[in-house]
C-alpha cells in the first residue's frame, strides 16, 4: 500500500502550480546547446601478428574512456532515491539514511526532478515527483525525510516498482533518468525484481543498487545494477551511506552516453568465441551485442572477447573484428564510436613471439579470474549445499580446489571488487 504526506503532497501541489513549467534559470541544466562528449574507444590485442596455415585464438580489448571536461554543461536529472526502511536498518542504520537522503537533495540543481520512495512491509512515498525550482518548499521535502522510521520487512519488489514509476512520471528523454536502491537486507520475494529492472531499461530508466552491511544478497544486487544500466556499489557501513549516494549523485550528473552497448561483429572465417565476465546476444552473421548501460564523464572500462581465427596464407592481412559502442547521446538522438581490430599472419615465429602484448594478456587474465569469482559467488547463492558466506577466494589470483569459508564482509568485499574488474567504476 502507498502513503503519501499529504502536508508534503500539498505544499509542493501549490509550488508547482505558481510554475508549470521548468523554471527559466534551470534551463542551462535541461537545454544543452550542444551534446556532452561521448566516449572514445581504442583497441589492442595479445598478438598483432598470428600463426598463419593453422587457427589460433586471439584476445581483444576494447577501452572505453570519457574524459571530464569541467567547462561541459551538467544534463538535468530525473532521480529517485528508493531506501530500505525495514526493521533491521533500525538505530544507527536509519539516522545515517535520513542524513544521507537530506545531502542527496542538497547536491541537486534547480529544474532536476526528485523523489524519494521507501519500502519495508509497506511502500512509502516520501517526496513525490517534483520538479525542483526557487519555490519548491524545501523544508517540507527535509520535514518528511526526517519523519522517516525503521520497521517490518523487506518488500523490495514493490518499493522497486513504485520508485520506477515516480521516475517515470517526470521521465524526459533528454534527462538522465535513473533509481538508486539502497538496501541492508533480503526482499521478502525478488522472483520479479529482475524482470521489472530490466522493463524499466528498456523504457529509457535506468538503475544502480547499493548493498549495505553483511545481509544483503550481493547476487541479486550487482545484477539489478548491470541489468538496469547503473552501477552496483557495496557499502561496509552506513556511515558511509552519504558519500556514496554523493558519489552516484556525481556519476549521474555525468553521464554522457545512456543505455550504451557494444556490437562486435567478426570478420571473415572469424568467430567470436567469448565475452569475458559479460553477458552477450546474438546479432546476426556471427556478431554479438554486449549492454554496457550508461556511462558517465571520468569512467573507464576495458571489454575483453576471445577471437578464434581460421588459418591464412603467411602475410595475409587478417581482418578480425569490427567493434562498435553504440548509445543515446545528450542530445537524445543515436552515435556510434567504432574500432577495427586487423592483424597479420605469418610462418616467423620470432615476429609471432616480438608481436605479443603481455600487458593485455595480463589485464586479460586478471578480468577472468574476477569473472570466474562472481560465477562463484553466484553457484554457492544457488546451491543449497553451499552456505551464502561460503566461497571459493579468487579474487584476482587462482581458485582454490575447495571451498575456503570467509567472513561475510570478506565475502562481501571480494564481490565488490570483482564486480569493479569485470565491469569497471566511473
Amino acid at each position: 500500500m502507498r502513503k503519501r504526506f499529504l502536508v508534503l503532497l500539498a505544499a509542493l501541489a501549490t509550488a508547482a502550480c505558481g510554475h508549470p513549467e521548468t523554471p527559466s534559470n534551470a534551463i542551462a541544466h535541461t537545454t544543452l546547446a550542444a551534446a556532452l562528449p561521448g566516449p572514445h574507444v581504442e583497441g589492442a590485442l595479445t598478438a598483432k601478428t598470428l600463426p598463419a596455415l593453422r587457427d589460433s585464438v586471439v584476445t581483444a580489448r576494447l577501452t572505453i574512456d570519457s574524459h571530464v571536461d569541467a567547462n561541459t554543461p551538467r544534463p538535468a536529472l530525473n532521480v529517485a532515491l528508493c531506501i530500505d526502511t525495514s526493521g533491521s536498518m533500525e538505530g544507527k542504520a536509519i539516522d545515517d539514511a535520513r542524513k544521507a537522503a537530506l545531502s542527496f537533495v542538497g547536491g541537486l540543481k534547480p529544474g532536476d526532478g526528485f523523489s524519494l520512495v521507501t519500502f519495508d512491509s509497506t511502500v512509502n512515498v516520501v517526496v513525490p515527483p517534483t520538479h525542483l525550482s526557487g519555490d519548491t518548499d524545501l523544508g517540507a521535502i527535509r520535514t518528511a525525510i526526517g519523519a522517516i522510521r525503521a520497521r517490518g520487512t523487506t518488500d523490495m519488489i514493490d518499493g522497486l516498482r513504485t520508485a520506477i514509476q515516480e521516475v517515470r512520471a517526470l521521465y524526459d528523454a533528454t534527462r538522465v533518468n535513473r533509481v538508486v536502491l539502497v538496501s541492508d537486507g533480503v526482499p521478502n520475494d525478488a522472483t520479479q525484481l529482475r524482470a521489472v529492472v530490466q522493463q524499466a531499461q528498456a523504457s529509457g530508466i535506468s538503475i544502480s543498487s547499493m548493498g549495505l552491511g553483511i545481509d544483503y544478497d550481493e547476487v541479486l544486487m550487482g545484477d539489478l545494477a548491470t541489468t538496469g544500466g547503473g552501477r552496483f556499489k557495496y557499502i561496509d557501513d552506513s556511515s558511509k551511506i552519504a558519500s556514496y549516494l554523493g558519489d552516484e549523485l556525481t556519476r549521474i550528473s555525468r553521464v554522457s552516453a545512456r543505455s550504451a552497448s557494444l556490437q562486435i561483429q567478426p570478420g571473415p572465417g572469424v568467430v567470436v568465441e567469448s565475452v569475458i565476465g559479460l553477458a552477450s546476444s546474438p546479432s546476426g552473421n556471427g556478431g554479438v551485442t554486449v549492454y554496457l548501460g550508461d556511462i558517465s564523464l571520468g569512467s573507464h572500462r576495458d571489454v575483453f572477447f576471445k577471437l578464434r581465427v581460421h588459418g591464412r596464407r603467411d602475410g595475409a592481412v587478417v581482418e578480425l573484428a569490427d567493434a562498435n559502442v553504440r548509445y543515446i547521446g545528450t542530445d537524445n538522438t543515436s552515435h556510434d564510436e567504432r574500432f577495427f581490430f586487423g592483424a597479420h599472419a605469418s610462418v616467423d615465429e620470432d615476429a609471432i613471439a616480438k608481436s605479443h602484448d603481455d600487458g593485455v594478456e595480463r589485464a586479460a587474465k586478471e578480468a577472468q579470474q574476477a569473472a570466474d569469482a562472481l560465477e562463484t559467488i553466484r553457484r554457492a547463492h544457488e546451491s543449497d549445499k553451499v552456505p551464502s558466506n561460503v566461497i571459493k577466494r579468487s579474487q584476482l589470483g587462482p581458485l582454490p580446489t575447495s571451498p575456503t569459508p570467509v567472513a561475510p564482509e570478506a565475502a562481501k568485499r571480494d564481490h565488490a571488487a570483482a564486480m569493479k574488474a569485470v565491469y569497471g567504476d566511473d
